[in-house]
């Protein structure tokens, strides 16, 4: 913020000293800007820091949402005062009791800092004035690893200002629908899905229409097949490969599609990669947004969860469009206030040290599909090879009509576990997901309990 100065009337009460000045800038600690809007005039106090040379520059921290924001945004002209230095002047009756306290008011221009190292600069001169001593330190490495990350892993150039970090991608998927949604808007959906991407926007009032995904086409969406009408309604589509829970791949025709689909009917896309790392078969999970055009049209979800085993931690990255990260980042402003410095430290050690362990990972995810996969098929459980992911997409046996019903009778006769298809939509029926989370020799004796249970004989 700017200042202005008008000469006092009673002169000898003013300040213009730059010792002086700078005395009490550094004494007080509370700066009152008066601003003005519809609902009439206001004031309100805010910690600041100021820095001198040719003029004064008051620097104070605002939510970038909210009453204040929205009158300097409409008019930045404002008043500040600042006063400081109490001590009553007594006297002889009522009339004569006064104060003597020193002050600095004047008038300015409110300009909002855009770029990192203006903010940086304003933070650190409103630190220095308000704790002085304090821990200086930012901390910028959490999104330069990402950025890092990405270029070496996905060869996708990105700048800072074009990732951001959440409390885990399912968080992200949730929220992404405040930024995107008005009641009424239309949002595209896979059919069977991850439950998450229809919830968020329901909660904000959106009309949520699937898209059907189908074995006979790897659970790829055809874009040809969804309705014109429904295509130029939709505000966005959430796209996810390696699928959860149908744990198919997505070859680079797939992207190209999705992108041409984005571009002719104006619709943003948004792309869940949590799995990336856990594809099966020698092939090299890939970054939607190394795709050309994809950084107009969309961001992507990439999680730690997965691929570092730190899904209690919590900590994912939004990534691509610009304008898309900065809307986001402005509602999740007023949700949280950031991630816990020692997880920040966690998720830079593993995006930016040996990746061994990644692909240890994703070969003993790869081990426990086949044992699980082919051992089902060789006792008459016909169970198709996964593509990747932590989790199996298994048609029940033929002799079953209803994926609830088998589950049930699975448990009960094996006590193995397994979700119904139907949890991820209507056209999961027909279908079981399956976790992979023991080692190869429990996925051994299960498939021999099965076996012996009999229930592949009804």
């Amino acid at each position: 913020m700017k200042n202005g100065h008008r000469p006092m009337r009673r002169q000898k009460r003013e300040v213009t000293s730059p010792e002086e000045l700078r005395r009490i800038l550094e004494k007080c600690q509370i700066l009152r800007i008066g601003a003005m809007d519809e609902e009439g005039m206001f004031v309100v106090p805010v910690n600041y820091g100021f820095e001198w040379e040719d003029e004064l520059l008051l620097y104070f921290h605002s939510a970038k949402e909210g009453r204040k924001a929205d009158a300097f945004r409409k008019d930045p002209n404002v008043a500040f005062e600042l006063d400081c230095g109490y001590e009553v002047i007594t006297g002889d009756y009522a009339c004569s009791y006064s104060a003597a306290y020193e002050s600095i008011m004047g008038n300015g221009t409110v300009t909002l800092l855009e770029t990192p190292e203006k903010k940086e600069r304003a933070l650190t001169l409103l630190m220095k004035h308000a704790a002085p001593g304090a821990n200086l330190v930012f901390r910028p490495e959490m999104l330069e690893a990402m950025k890092n990350f990405y270029k070496n892993r996905f060869d996708v150039e990105l700048e800072t200002d074009q990732i951001m970090s959440m409390y885990g991608s399912q968080e992200g998927m949730a929220h992404i629908a405040l930024v995107m949604c008005d009641p009424g808007d239309v949002v595209l959906v896979p059919n069977p899905g991850y439950p998450v991407f229809g919830m968020g926007p329901q909660l904000m009032g959106a009309k949520v229409e699937t898209y059907p995904l189908y074995a006979e086409n790897n659970f790829l969406p055809d874009f040809a097949d969804i309705p014109e009408k429904t295509a130029k309604a939709a505000k966005f589509m959430i796209i996810s490969y390696p699928a959860n829970p149908v744990c198919s791949v997505a070859d680079d025709s797939f992207y190209e599609k999705a992108i041409a689909f984005a571009k002719k009917y104006n619709v943003i896309l948004l792309h869940d990669n949590a799995y990336s790392d856990i594809i099966f078969g020698g092939k090299e999970g890939k970054s939607f947004l190394s795709y050309p055009g994809a950084m107009e049209v969309g961001i992507e979800f990439y999680s730690l969860s997965k691929s570092y085993n730190m899904t209690g931690m919590r900590i994912s990255f939004a990534l691509g469009n610009k304008d898309v990260i900065q809307m986001f980042r402005k509602v999740r402003s007023q949700i949280d206030y950031g991630i816990f410095l020692p997880i920040q430290k966690a998720a830079v050690a593993a995006l930016t040290g040996p990746q061994d362990n990644v692909k240890e990972q994703c070969r003993i995810y790869e081990e426990r599909n086949y044992a699980l996969c082919r051992g089902m098929s060789s006792i008459g459980w016909k169970i198709p090879d996964g593509q990747g992911t932590m989790f199996v997409w298994a048609p029940i046996p033929e002799s079953y009509t209803s994926s609830e019903r088998f589950t049930l009778d699975l448990m009960e006769k094996t006590g193995m576990i397994v979700t119904p298809g139907t949890a991820f939509g209507n056209l999961g029926e027909g279908y079981v997901r399956i976790a992979l989370v023991h080692p190869v020799e429990t996925i051994e004796k299960v498939v021999r309990i099965v076996k012996e249970s009999g229930i592949l004989e009804a």
